[in-house]
Parts: C-alpha cells; sequence; structure tokens
C-alpha cells in the first residue's frame, strides 16, 4: 500500500513532507493557516503568530509569536527586499486571518516607505484593499500623525491598564527610507516640557511600551548600518525577536550575536528569539499572488471589525 493511500483514508492526515532548497516556501500551503482557517484550531488573542517561512526541520512552520511582554517587537534585517517583502506580508496575512477568527478589534497599520509605483507599494496597497476592515495603508508623509496616534494609545492604556485590550500592530516596511523615524545626532535624550516629543522619541515610547499592552511593531530594513541610524542602543534591545537574511560575519555578529548569517544562502533567513534563546533557520514564504490574497480577502469579508480605523 502506497503512503498517499494510508493518507488518503485518514481524516485529518498530514501532507508529505517534502524539502525543496532551491526555491521560496509558499504560504498557500501553511497546514497551520488552513487549520485555522477551518477552525480546528483557534488563535490566542494575547501572543498571536506571524508565520515566516517553512522551517528546514520537521516541525511546524517558522513562526514569531508576538507576546504581550516587554522587547516583543520584530525586525527583519537584509538586503533581499523581495524576501523581506514576502515575510512582512506572510506576517500581516497571518494576523489578519487570527483577526477574523478570535481576535476582535485588531488592527495593522502598514506604514510604507516603498517608492511609489513600486511592487512593494502595490502589494500593500492591495492587502488593504482586500482587507479593508483589518489593514491601513499608510506613506511616508503619514509617519508623524501615526506615531502620534499609537504612542498616544499606548499611553492611554498603560494609564488605564488595559493590557488585554485589541492588538494593535504596525508594519514598517523599509525603516531606511523613513527619515522622521531617525533619532536626531544632537538628540541626548532631552527635551522641555512645553514641548511635543519629535516622532522618534514617541516611535521610541511605542517600542519600550506598547508590546505589554498590545502595541507591537514589525519592520524590515535594509542593512545593519541603517537599522542602527534610526534606533539607539536602548531601542535596539526592544526588538527581541530578529530575523536576518545574508549579510555580512561583522553584521550578523552585531545583529544576532552570531556570524550565522553569514554563511546563509538564497532562500534562507535566521529567527532569533531572545526570550527562548532560538536560533531557527528557515525558508522565508515568497510573496503571495494577488488572485489567492483577493480570494482570501473574499472568504473573510465581514469577519472581523476593528476599533479605531
Amino acid at each position: 500500500t502506497r503512503s498517499s493511500d494510508l493518507a488518503d483514508g485518514r481524516p485529518h492526515a498530514y501532507p508529505p513532507i517534502v524539502f525543496e532548497g532551491n526555491v521560496p516556501a509558499e504560504l498557500q500551503n501553511n497546514t497551520m493557516l488552513s487549520s485555522l482557517l477551518a477552525g480546528h484550531i483557534a488563535p490566542s488573542p494575547l501572543a498571536p503568530c506571524c508565520w515566516l517561512g517553512e522551517p528546514v526541520a520537521i516541525k511546524e512552520p517558522t513562526a514569531a509569536r508576538l507576546v504581550r511582554a516587554s522587547g516583543l517587537n520584530l525586525a527583519v534585517v537584509g538586503q533581499q527586499e523581495e524576501t523581506a517583502l514576502g515575510m512582512l506580508a506572510a506576517a500581516a496575512l497571518s494576523l489578519v486571518v487570527q483577526a477574523a477568527r478570535g481576535m476582535p478589534g485588531a488592527a495593522l497599520f502598514v506604514l510604507d516607505g516603498s517608492p511609489a509605483g513600486s511592487r512593494a507599494s502595490a502589494l500593500w496597497q492591495q492587502l488593504a484593499a482586500a482587507f479593508p476592515s483589518v489593514i491601513r495603508h499608510l506613506s511616508f508623509r503619514d509617519t508623524t500623525s501615526l506615531i502620534g496616534q499609537l504612542a498616544a494609545e499606548a499611553d492611554r492604556r498603560l494609564q488605564a491598564r488595559e493590557f488585554e485590550a485589541a492588538g494593535w500592530f504596525c508594519i514598517i516596511y523599509d525603516l531606511g527610507r523613513l527619515r522622521d523615524l531617525r533619532k536626531a545626532e544632537d538628540d541626548f535624550g532631552f527635551a522641555r516640557s512645553d514641548q511635543p516629543l519629535p516622532p522618534s522619541r514617541q516611535w521610541a515610547n511605542v517600542l519600550r511600551d506598547g508590546p505589554g499592552v498590545g502595541i507591537h511593531t514589525l519592520l524590515w530594513c535594509d542593512t545593519w548600518s541603517n537599522l542602527q541610524r534610526a534606533l539607539d542602543r536602548q531601542a535596539l534591545r526592544e526588538f527581541g525577536l530578529r530575523v536576518a537574511m545574508q549579510m555580512s560575519q561583522a553584521d550578523s555578529s552585531n545583529w544576532l550575536d552570531s556570524p550565522a548569517a553569514s554563511r546563509l544562502g538564497l532562500h534562507r533567513a535566521l529567527l532569533a528569539s531572545e526570550g527562548e534563546g532560538l536560533l531557527e533557520k528557515f525558508r522565508p514564504y515568497s510573496v503571495p499572488p494577488v488572485a489567492w490574497i483577493e480570494g482570501l480577502g473574499a472568504r473573510l469579508q465581514g469577519a472581523a471589525t476593528p476599533a479605531g480605523l
């Protein structure tokens, strides 16, 4: 009897595992996401999963779990723009599905630093159009207003001790192009009480205080040097979930405390989780097809009605 025949006879049999090292992984093949869509499993509102790719070992798909705890923000670093776009799009879609299946009020804000007319810009607009009740697409011109809104909400939740409020997720694509978020060279941490905080300082507060009250940041930056320009040493520590694509040995050591990213090949990345002491190699998801995104949007339409949009 063939193994496929045995699998066909089982009501909940898993598909065969096939390792395809030379091509990107596809979110459409994520069995956990399929089970979530079918209602076989339920999301965890206080610790949602962002699926990023397929593992290179026999285990569940690689995921970053956004637990409500200090330092639980996610940053992807590396110059492979297409790979970064695939991972953050997969993370966004993971959150959208969980919002529809058991995270009422969840909201995604995409702060898009990509050039107008680029593939990345078109994809983020397509995602916002497919899931208008969950995703809000913003350009670099909206940086100040969005960061101000997130900072105010994080402060309000802290003051009201709303530690189980609806999840808000800020996805920042191409951080290096968002100059308003860069720390000023002459900023030594002092500010007059009668002046509003600049966006960079407000953002630092969101990174520090947000995760504990359900406001998480997920971003992509192309290089370690650009990441350092935007974030000081304290802010960098707020990213306990770190993804690295292929980079130099020095940059890998600075970002992951390991030179492992310098040995990565095509269609490979590393996920480091400080809280779990994890360093996992995986195959990142490619950019999902537009037709699949639109089909998913039609399936979930009206299932989630978040607040704040």
